[in-house]
């Protein structure tokens, strides 16, 4: 399971980078998303963002075991 986190400056990327992530995962709270697919597909996701996001913008995702192991280290991404 991945956890994707965003903050986006502009309102207008942030419209798009939230539709987007609906379309991909299911949100938890306002910028983020679980996402409950395999590895492969949700780096192909996360990685999707970059064509949405611009440099002031933040977007991390965290890769946990199991939904059940949310306390697990976590492999952390960030898109610059």
């Amino acid at each position: 399971m991945v956890v994707i986190v965003y903050d986006i400056a502009d309102n207008k990327r942030l419209q798009k980078v939230a539709r987007y992530m609906e379309r991909n995962g299911v949100r938890v709270q306002k910028s983020v998303f679980e996402v409950d697919k395999p590895p492969k597909e949700a780096k192909i996701i996360f990685n999707g963002l970059k064509e949405l996001i611009e440099k002031e913008d933040k977007c991390f995702m965290f890769e946990f075991n199991s939904k059940e192991d949310l306390r697990a280290d976590t492999d952390i991404k960030r898109i610059f």
